[in-house]
């Protein structure tokens, strides 16, 4: 597999998608807003804080709050027309972003990793990520936790299994707030001894002039994997 064409359809897809990647982030970092103002009594009530949510629950929630705010309740009986990325319900209550070509590409969490006596922790990489805030989507200016995503060395062996395609976001340390989105290449997302994120692009947060790909242009085909609803256990 080469990791340079990967990364290079990632960052691809997310140009030729821009205006909805863009309303994408921002439904998204409405959802967690609105799930934690949701919570926020109920935790405060029990001696805690929105942190202190199973990653279960909060992630379930927040899904099923994009799901209801960018669909509906259900499926609409037209699919969109080929070619528009557009949200719909998956198996297991998944959220996903067909395109009727084909290509599947599924939101959720940012992989963790279960420390005994820590809890939940993002895998950690080296190096941090500078983020620019904005009014809806608070991440910090620079911050060692944003979205730590372990990528391969060329020279290591990349672990086995289907490329799966997934838009991954993380909570900012109070769970209030996105930090991050990215689009991404992910192998194993379900285990975290062995996952990992062979490329990866950060959502926009402004639109761009859309770049126009020719109808024929299938190059994504063998790359994207199609990660076919139903594949895989249901998400997190």
């Amino acid at each position: 597999m080469n990791l340079s064409q990967l990364q290079a359809k990632c960052d691809q897809l997310v140009e030729q998608f821009n205006g909805e990647f863009v309303v994408l982030r921002r439904d998204l970092a409405d959802a967690v807003q609105a799930v934690a103002d949701l919570w926020e009594p109920v935790v405060t009530e029990h001696g805690g804080t929105v942190s202190d949510l199973h990653g279960m629950i909060h992630c379930t929630d927040v899904r099923g709050m994009l799901l209801l705010r960018t669909v509906g309740f259900r499926n609409p009986d037209s699919p969109p027309k080929p070619g528009v990325f557009a949200m719909r319900y998956g198996q297991g209550m998944s959220a996903l972003l067909e395109d009727q070509r084909g290509t599947s590409i599924r939101v959720r969490k940012m992989p963790a990793s279960v420390i005994p006596e820590q809890g939940e922790r993002l895998i950690v990489r080296t190096g941090p990520v500078p983020v620019t805030p904005d009014e809806r989507d608070s991440g910090p200016a620079e911050a060692d936790w944003v979205l730590p995503f372990p990528v391969p060395d060329p020279e290591q062996q990349i672990p086995s299994g289907p490329v799966e395609w997934f838009v991954l976001y993380s909570f900012t340390p109070d769970s209030v707030q996105v930090a991050e989105v990215f689009l991404a290449a992910v192998v194993g997302i379900d285990s975290s001894s062995t996952v990992a994120i062979l490329a990866s692009t950060p959502l926009p947060r402004q639109v761009q002039p859309r770049q126009v790909v020719a109808e024929n242009d299938d190059d994504f085909g063998d790359l994207l994997g199609k990660a076919q609803e139903g594949d895989g256990p249901s998400p997190a």
